[in-house]
């Protein structure tokens, strides 16, 4: 790779080589979710890399027990290959607050046809 600067002068007597590996692989990386602990809402953030979107995906919000509160799927916002971002105002399933409270969140991405499972999970914490 060779360029030039506005007056048309080569920037450099030699070229530039750049090699990169385009990851098909589909993987859930640099996931995080903040502010944790949080009162008003809180942001999943995370990172999917691969070729093609995941048949299924969702991000669970579960109680001490392991009831599931809150789903949220790609219905609310579309999932797309690169930086995702997923807002949650701390409610349930019927939009009603959590309580104050420590809860336990898991990412699931499944497709049926690859043997893609991904389960990634955390501890969240509602204060009001």
């Amino acid at each position: 790779m060779q360029g030039r600067d506005v007056a048309g002068n080569l920037a450099g007597s030699q070229p530039y080589t750049i090699s990169f590996v385009i990851k098909k692989q589909q993987e859930l990386k640099s996931w995080v979710v903040y502010p944790n602990p949080f009162s008003a809402f809180t942001k999943f953030s995370f990172t999917l890399t691969g070729a093609e979107i995941p048949e299924e995906f969702s991000i669970e919000v579960f109680d001490a027990q392991g009831r599931v509160l809150k789903t949220i799927t790609q219905q609310k916002q579309p999932l797309h290959i690169g930086i995702n971002e997923f807002v949650w105002e701390g409610t349930d399933n019927s939009g009603v607050n959590l309580p104050a409270g420590a809860y336990l969140y898991r990412f699931v991405l499944q497709n049926k046809n690859e043997s893609l499972s991904v389960n990634e999970s955390g501890k969240i914490v509602v204060f009001r």
